[in-house]
């Protein structure tokens, strides 16, 4: 099996940290030096070897347990590896887990411990080592071992993504104690390894689309301006060609002008607007499974668009949207754009800053001349009925993908409307 080493976490060749004793505590530790030194004085002074004897044992035994604890994390080495960092809902993530012990001394006792996501859920693989934390909704997975000398550990899981979202795994804190348990050792790890969910892509091809399509009538575009990011081809120059076409290079090699050909483009620009605000009361938590639904048909919309070859941006309302900044993520086309708005529609979160008719009105200056705004809704209000007439009157062409619950609302004869409810539910 191959991991991405780019994704691992490694705790490095670091001395451990002795910590209080995880049988007894350092008071008593205290309590016990002073009582083995007090036997040996006394066996001294009374010249009684057998219990001369049990002091320097005692001693000897605390000295050694100190020392042993001191060194037993050395040259240990823990780390995770993923098959990737970056997954869709349902995918599954293939996760190792790997303790080296790259030293002479054996370690009796050692226990592994990492926080992740409860949204990270275990398939088909025993699950003892998981323990849900209700309070902090996390589980923790723990491992303990006993490790030879030079020897390698490993665990494998595969862990299924049930839920959108930035989820980091970890810390992790080692733990290691000494073969009388007087003394512990322990090595905190403050770094995470990152994962992040996409939203589920739904396919729109089974789609039938009004004669005015949103996005378009040809798979290509509106031949409207040309893409300059790379010619395709040359031909003459003739008349009205802009000088800023001219091949000068090719020009003078062919002893002729030349202009450069590019490939014909669109102008048309689709806005994806993401509204988390499922009440009313655009503040309060809505439905998390209309949320992820909206999430969903949002990257769904998206990846249609950039598919053929339309220029895509994103807007929400949610808590990280700056009123200053009106496009999570800017209009952009091409395979990388499909990235940046999965990676924006995964961290969204399920709280608005505004109504989606109010950030609607003030975003839409930042708007293209002629965008279709495609609305992922499952609210709709006469506040936004209204923003949607404003967009109408700049130009825009507005389509609302409706996921919400109960009578489809009335938008009137000029707005496309798709009902998605049944789709999202199979």
């Amino acid at each position: 099996m191959k991991y991405d080493q780019d994704y691992t976490q490694q705790v490095k060749n670091k001395s451990s940290v002795p910590v209080s004793g995880l049988l007894i505590t350092n008071q008593w530790l205290e309590v016990l030096f002073v009582a083995f030194l007090a036997v040996l004085i006394s066996g001294i002074f009374a010249g009684n070897g057998g219990v001369i004897a049990f002091g320097i044992m005692g001693i000897t035994a605390g000295l050694l347990s100190y020392l042993f604890s001191r060194v037993a994390l050395n040259q240990v080495f823990y780390q995770k590896k993923f098959n990737g960092n970056r997954f869709f809902v349902d995918e599954l993530v293939e996760m190792q887990v790997e303790i080296t012990n790259k030293k002479p001394i054996p370690v009796p006792w050692i226990r592994m411990q990492d926080e992740m996501s409860e949204s990270f859920e275990v398939v088909n693989q025993d699950v003892t080592n998981f323990i849900f934390n209700s309070y902090t909704k996390t589980q923790i997975l723990r491992h303990f071992a006993s490790m030879r000398w030079y020897e390698r550990i490993r665990w494998k899981y595969e862990l299924k993504c049930t839920r959108r979202g930035v989820f980091k795994i970890g810390p992790s804190k080692i733990e290691s104690t000494e073969p009388f348990g007087m003394f512990g050792s322990q090595i905190n790890e403050d770094s995470f390894d990152e994962i992040i969910v996409y939203p589920k892509i739904v396919p729109l091809d089974e789609l039938i689309l009004p004669p005015l399509k949103p996005f378009g009538e040809s798979s290509g575009g509106m031949e409207l301006i040309q893409d300059f990011s790379g010619p395709r081809g040359l031909r003459e120059y003739s008349s009205g060609d802009k000088l800023s076409t001219i091949n000068w290079k090719s020009s003078a090699k062919l002893q002729k002008l030349h202009v450069n050909l590019y490939d014909p483009s669109s102008s048309h620009t689709i806005i994806v607007a993401v509204a988390v605000d499922s009440l009313e009361t655009y503040w309060a938590p809505g439905d998390t499974e209309i949320i992820e639904n909206i999430m969903s048909m949002a990257a769904s919309i998206s990846h249609h668009a950039l598919s053929n070859n339309y220029t895509v941006g994103l807007v929400s309302n949610d808590m990280q949207t700056r009123e200053s900044k009106a496009f999570i993520v800017s209009p952009g086309r091409g395979e990388y754009q499909l990235t940046k708005i999965l990676e924006s529609l995964a961290s969204i979160n399920t709280l608005a800053y505004a109504p989606m008719a109010e950030h609607l009105v003030e975003v839409s200056r930042s708007f293209p001349i002629g965008s279709t705004i495609t609305i992922c809704i499952s609210y709709v209000s006469d506040d936004l009925l209204n923003s949607i007439k404003y967009l109408l009157n700049k130009g825009c062409l507005v389509v609302v993908l409706y996921l919400g619950e109960g009578d489809l609302p009335n938008f009137g004869p000029d707005i496309y409307v798709y009902d998605f409810r049944k789709k999202m539910k199979k």
